[in-house]
């Protein structure tokens, strides 16, 4: 009997804003300790910090944190990831851009990129004031192509205020209860039409990278997360009883989101969303539910093979093309079909810097 692989687990979680009360120290080892069980997390990231350049986190022991923070605190937004030390040692900041809401880490023992990401609602006035960037995940879509350029995997989660919706079924023809290729995103909450949301302006763009960089969704698709559970419920905004606007008192969304590459899909033993975090100090439980992943590792070097196809690169119009990457759909049920043409993964040889948008 074989041994089994090691797992990276990993959490994502909106606080909305406790790290930056005065309480956050006693919040912090409430909800890890509440996190961390049954299995200890290696990575925890918590959005919506609240906390504003030159303020610091509390310390979690046995992790080391990277901070992303806006200049000032009205500005709410920010992330604060947690890394268990021994992890965090061989691991190095890639890149901490607030005005686009990204943090990336490369983690070398597992030879992963996170790019952790908080994006403020697409209709928040800092986009048209010129605070934040006002094209997010466009940026995140251009970066994620130049690591990939470097033969680097790429790991994409957090709040990203992107809805998609149903966009698959309303397209492509798909009944609601048929299972989907894996090279695309959605839909989500096919089975649940109380978290239903239409795509928006943030959802289209993410539908886009996603197909263009052979990234794969997990909500609504993984194992644990079939259903595409809610991420975010509605509940009240200053004064009990007050619904946030235009939310029912029972309606949610999806917007805590995970996407891995389309090759590393095998390998995700689980993706699951949590019920929302009530603490017996608070009255209310939390807005947002925390999304937990759980990945084997120590298979991504392993020889390539029909069963674990690799970005191979190769030569721009080189007929000495890469295994197609929806090979992996092997490893998944008969009903799943790969589609019947389409050219080999992108040449990593050859990718640009900055894609230009295509057609949605």
């Amino acid at each position: 009997m074989s041994a089994p692989q090691p797992g990276l687990h990993m959490c994502q979680l909106n606080c909305g804003g406790r790290l930056a009360t005065r309480d956050a120290v006693s919040w912090l080892a409430a909800v890890a300790a509440d996190l961390n069980r049954p299995e200890p997390q290696d990575v925890l990231l918590f959005t919506e910090s609240h906390l504003c350049r030159g303020q610091q986190p509390p310390e979690l022991p046995g992790y080391q944190h990277w901070l992303c923070s806006r200049p000032a605190a009205r500005q709410r937004g920010g992330m604060v990831l947690y890394v268990r030390a021994g992890l965090a040692g061989q691991s190095h900041l890639l890149l901490c851009d607030w005005r686009h809401g990204l943090l990336a880490i490369y983690f070398a023992p597992v030879d992963l990129v996170v790019a952790c990401c908080y994006f403020s609602p697409h209709s928040s006035p800092l986009y048209s004031r010129g605070v934040l960037h006002p094209d997010p995940i466009e940026r995140l879509w251009s970066w994620t192509r130049a690591q990939q350029q470097t033969h680097r995997h790429v790991l994409i989660w957090g709040d990203l205020n992107a809805h998609v919706g149903s966009k698959w079924e309303f397209e492509h023809g798909h009944a609601s209860d048929e299972p989907l290729p894996l090279h695309w995103a959605g839909p989500l909450c096919r089975r649940s039409s109380s978290c239903t949301q239409p795509c928006n302006t943030f959802g289209n763009t993410l539908l886009a990278a996603l197909a263009d960089c052979d990234l794969a969704l997990l909500n609504g698709r993984a194992p644990g997360d079939e259903a595409g559970r809610c991420t975010c419920y509605a509940t009240y905004s200053g004064r009990r009883g007050a619904s946030l606007p235009g939310r029912s008192a029972t309606g949610g969304s999806v917007i805590d989101l995970v996407a891995v590459p389309a090759t590393l899909f095998s390998h995700v033993r689980s993706c699951t969303v949590g019920s929302p975090i009530l603490l017996p100090s608070e009255a209310k439980p939390m807005q947002h539910a925390p999304v937990q992943l759980v990945m084997d590792v120590g298979l991504w070097h392993a020889p390539v093979s029909a069963a674990t196809p690799a970005r191979v690169p190769h030569a721009p119009g080189s007929d000495q093309c890469a295994p197609h990457w929806w090979a992996c759909l092997s490893l998944l049920p008969n009903s799943v079909q790969a589609p019947q043409q389409r050219c080999c993964t992108p040449c990593v040889s050859n990718l640009p810097l900055v894609s230009a948008k295509p057609p949605l």
